[in-house]
């Protein structure tokens, strides 16, 4: 059957009614690409492509030439950062290179496909790191969501659920607090707030309300305290922020015991009279039922002069380098160094420390460096019968010559004594 091809106008007129090349050969009975064709040799104008139009939009109209997308492409190394340059799709991008022919560099999938374990060692791995995803992903050097996604190939299971039991025991260690918890199996909160829900197992919020006395009661023995929250949380056994939780539904108000602290302080005199006294902010903050940082403001607002601490009482002590190294040579002891400057023996330590003076071996060493072998000693000790005896031999006390036999199994007592009388009365016979 023979076609006969419309005229220009009846084409243009058609095209302009249907609007598709598709549509025009629907209704003369022949395919797009004829339709197409004969409005080509009319020079019939089309209308612009959804492809076309979706260019222009974006602001770009002209596809690059190979060698600028050959330069652009290694400039940035990804579809991804060309198109955002180009402002088209990446696999637009893609498929102009695959025209173009240019060579496409490997993707981050196949890269991590390439790197991809066997299903025995990834398993091993992910014990040894407790199935945490982020950890696999940089031992392999791949990113987190591809160690997910080779888990999840292989059908690993990424979190194992420790038992009820277990997980109860680890409550009772660390408390039970589904951060803790979660820090400890290498979980979020969430995961180990969820185990503790399935297996009924009450965390430290669900803990506390229980433990939550009556308004009444609360408001009664915070007065009793005179509105020192640490005592009170002592009292319930519960920590700070959940007795100041229970005070905020409670609405009891915060700031009373500063306002107690206020009526409850003395004069100049009596304080200054009472530190002379007790000589100590600690002793006169119990005195006063408040803490010590009480005291010591109330005596810095009274401008009370307070006495020398340890650690400037020992820098005014302290000697000079010369003095101390004579000192020690003499006394032979830290301990004695010390009572003889009159401060404890870690502040004379300190001070040798710092001036680099070189302490003697302790008796610890000394015995180290003396320690005779085990042949040695076995021999000593079968002529001596006596550790007191072994150790005055070698210049150490008896307990260290105990503890040289303890080390290499010799053994001491009546049994080694009884062997020694048989072998003395044996070798008498002979």
């Amino acid at each position: 059957m023979i076609i006969k091809k419309p005229s220009k106008e009846e084409l243009e007129t058609k095209y302009k009614e249907l609007g598709s090349t598709r549509k025009i050969g629907g209704v003369y009975g022949v395919d797009a690409a004829t339709a197409w064709n004969w409005m080509n040799k009319c020079r019939i104008k089309r209308n612009k492509s959804t492809n076309q139009i979706s260019l222009e939009n974006r602001g770009y109209k002209n596809r690059p030439s190979k060698k600028e997308l050959e330069k652009k492409y290694k400039e940035f190394g990804g579809c991804g950062k060309v198109g955002e340059y180009y402002k088209v799709n990446p696999s637009t991008i893609h498929l102009w290179l695959k025209e173009d022919g240019i060579k496409i560099n490997k993707s981050s999938r196949q890269i991590s496909q390439e790197k991809k374990p066997s299903k025995e060692e990834l398993e091993q791995k992910c014990k040894e790191l407790k199935y945490n995803g982020t950890k696999v992903g940089e031992y392999y050097k791949v990113s987190k969501g591809a160690a997910s996604r080779w888990i999840k190939e292989y059908g690993i299971e990424i979190i194992k659920k420790p038992s009820k039991e277990e997980i109860e025991q680890k409550c009772k260690e660390i408390g039970y607090s589904c951060v803790k918890v979660g820090g400890y199996y290498s979980v979020s909160p969430s995961t180990a707030l969820k185990w503790m829900k399935d297996d009924k197992i009450k965390t430290n919020k669900q803990l506390a309300k229980e433990k939550m006395p009556s308004k009444e009661e609360f408001e009664a023995k915070f007065k009793e305290m005179e509105y020192n929250t640490d005592k009170v949380r002592g009292y319930y056994k519960s920590s700070l922020s959940t007795a100041y939780r229970w005070m905020k539904d409670y609405g009891i108000e915060t700031g009373k015991s500063i306002q107690l602290s206020k009526e409850k302080r003395p004069s100049k005199e009596e304080l200054e009279q009472k530190y002379k006294e007790l000589e100590s902010l600690t002793k006169v903050g119990e005195y006063y039922n408040v803490n010590a940082v009480t005291a010591c403001n109330w005596m810095k607002e009274a401008g009370i002069e307070r006495n020398k601490s340890t650690n400037q009482i020992s820098k005014e002590k302290k000697p000079s380098k010369e003095e101390l190294e004579k000192k020690y040579k003499e006394l032979g002891s830290t301990a004695k160094v010390g009572k003889y400057y009159g401060v404890c023996e870690m502040t004379a330590l300190k001070w040798m420390k710092d001036y680099g003076v070189e302490r003697r071996k302790s008796s610890i060493q000394f015995s180290k460096e003396k320690k005779p072998s085990k042949e040695e000693l076995d021999t000593k000790y079968k002529e001596f019968g006596s550790t007191a005896k072994v150790g005055k031999y070698y210049g150490v006390s008896d307990i260290t010559a105990l503890n040289w036999m303890k080390s290499y199994e010799i053994k001491t007592g009546k049994i080694n004594s009884l062997e020694q009388t048989v072998d003395l009365y044996l070798g008498a016979g002979k």
